[in-house]
């Protein structure tokens, strides 16, 4: 056999080794993770209540805007708080920064986030202890995703799991589940889990299409076990040692 022959013959060895080493690595990922049925962007929110009735003299904000912990967000003129205040018996959760020089009470974000719902606007009516705003929380986005596993796939689930998110665009990030619950449903594991990650945080930040309420596919991340595994595992090393 000639030289080119046999150079011919290794590179044809390489290129078949090459394939199998793909199709299997494939093979391996597909059976290593799991699809959610259902999935999307939440977020963690804080309300903002009113210690006081009275009416509503000024808005600071609206929905959708940025705020940061002490911003104030609506001035209520409330007859029962000039009447504590004249008393001296106003409740010690009201601080002095809350009543403004004309005695109005200053109600303010307790976080930083982003206005996402306002009950009250100028000239209503608002009664103590009600809900006036709901603020996002800042880099709170997380995934909340559905998935049905048989037994088998329940019992292959990572000790610390982890999770693969399609964001709009095909854009793929990895997260840790943070959160699971599961219930039996005819046999299979029913799990919803949340998904946390920095990179979500930061597309959140950055791109308009990834927001509360946007859809995503979530893939959970199985233990992979077995045949497959240790044929990926022979392949590889024979790739390995083929090429060197």
């Amino acid at each position: 056999m000639t030289w080119s022959n046999r150079f011919r013959l290794l590179g044809g060895l390489i290129l078949v080794v090459a394939v199998v080493a793909v199709a299997t690595f494939r093979l391996n990922e597909s059976k290593a993770q799991v699809a959610s049925t259902a999935g999307q962007v939440s977020a963690e929110s804080y309300t903002v209540g009113t210690s006081y009735s009275g009416v509503v003299v000024e808005q600071s904000v609206e929905v959708g805007s940025a705020v940061r912990t002490g911003d104030p967000l609506f001035l209520i003129d409330s007859v029962n708080l000039q009447r504590d205040v004249a008393q001296g018996a106003v409740p010690p959760r009201i601080v002095a920064s809350d009543v403004d020089a004309n005695g109005y009470l200053v109600v303010r974000a307790t976080g930083d986030g982003t206005v996402t719902a306002l009950e009250g606007e100028v000239g209503s009516f608002v009664r103590d202890s009600t809900e006036v705003a709901t603020v996002q929380r800042a880099g709170s986005v997380y995934v909340e995703a559905e998935f049905v596993l048989t037994p088998q796939e329940y019992a292959r689930i990572e000790e610390q799991p982890r999770a693969t998110v399609v964001l709009p665009g095909r854009r793929e990030i990895t997260g840790e589940v943070s959160e699971m619950t599961v219930e039996d449903q005819d046999g299979q594991a029913r799990m919803v889990i949340s998904i946390r990650s920095s990179e979500l945080v930061a597309a959140e930040a950055e791109d308009r299409l990834v927001a509360v309420g946007t859809p995503v596919v979530a893939r959970l991340h199985l233990n992979n076990d077995g045949v497959v595994s240790d044929v990926a595992a022979y392949v590889s090393a024979l790739f390995q040692k083929v090429t060197s």
